[in-house]
C-alpha cells in the first residue's frame, strides 16, 4: 500500500496535476462505461471508405491501391537525401559533427597537459 502511494506522489510530481486529473476522468470514464456512451461501435458498412476520402480519389480497393501507388508523398526521416540514408545522420549534419569533432580535437592536443611534480 505504501509503495502504491509513493508511486501515485511521484506520478504527480513527474506529470502534474493536469494529467492526474485527466487520468481520474478517463479511468472514471472506462470502469463507469461511459466511454462507450461517448463513442459508441459502428460496421464498417456504415462509413465506408468514400466517406473518409477526398472527393478525387477513388474509393474502390484495386483503383485506391493504383492510385496510391501513383500519388503516394514521399517519407524520409532524413532531411536533404531523400530516404537513401535511412537511420542515418544527414550529409550536412554529419560533416557539421565532424567538424566539430576535429576542432575539439585539435583543440585538446595543442593544449599541454601541466605536471604538478614540476
Amino acid at each position: 500500500m505504501l509503495k502504491r502511494i509513493k508511486t501515485l506522489a511521484s506520478l504527480y510530481r513527474e506529470l502534474g496535476l493536469r494529467w492526474s486529473a485527466f487520468r481520474l476522468a478517463y479511468a472514471f470514464r472506462h470502469r463507469s462505461g461511459l466511454i462507450r456512451l461517448q463513442m459508441p461501435l459502428y460496421k464498417w458498412t456504415d462509413r465506408p471508405l468514400a466517406t473518409w476520402l477526398k472527393k478525387n480519389i477513388p474509393s474502390e480497393s484495386t483503383s485506391y491501391a493504383e492510385w496510391r501507388k501513383a500519388n503516394a508523398p514521399k517519407f524520409s526521416l532524413c532531411d536533404d537525401t531523400g530516404g537513401r540514408e535511412r537511420g542515418r545522420f544527414s550529409r550536412a549534419y554529419r560533416d557539421h559533427l565532424l567538424k566539430k569533432l576535429t576542432a575539439s580535437s585539435t583543440a585538446r592536443s595543442n593544449s599541454s597537459p601541466t605536471n604538478i611534480n614540476e
